[in-house]
């Protein structure tokens, strides 16, 4: 059994590496996950374009590592915000316009439908920190 950690952590890496510079990475990632796979499949994961994160590759880390899909689903509604955020800095459009279209495949892949709860749930918490800092 593969530790939990490391399935997190090569997600995290995942989301937050620049799409254009994955490589190896994406690869050895894509490669470990299949390669870990109890069950085979008809579908290969490959590795980022510069405009696309694979849901595949995203899925393959889940069932190799048994992650949480609901887990999974914030933190890449985490990342979709940092970088959303960094692109907002830097006041390029386009670039919120790329991040959108490369994560939405991910939304869509795990469970749509519990978008809004987690949302609500953190934008709760950020009224209850924003309250508690005044």
């Amino acid at each position: 059994m593969r530790e939990e950690n490391e399935g997190y952590a090569k997600l995290v890496t995942l989301l937050l590496s620049d799409f254009t510079a994955f490589g190896a990475a994406a690869a050895s990632a894509a490669a470990s996950a299949s390669s870990s796979s109890s069950s085979s499949s008809s579908t290969t994961a490959t590795a980022p374009t510069a405009n696309h994160i694979d849901p595949v590759l995203v899925r393959d880390l889940i069932g190799s590592f048994y992650l949480d899909p609901n887990r999974v689903l914030d933190l890449v509604l985490e990342a979709l915000e940092y970088r959303f955020a960094l692109a907002t800095e830097s006041a390029s459009v386009h670039e919120q316009h790329r991040l959108i279209d490369a994560f939405l495949p991910l939304i869509q892949m795990l469970h749509p439908s519990g978008v809004a709860q987690l949302l609500g749930f953190r934008y709760q918490m950020y009224q209850v920190c924003g309250s508690a800092a005044e």
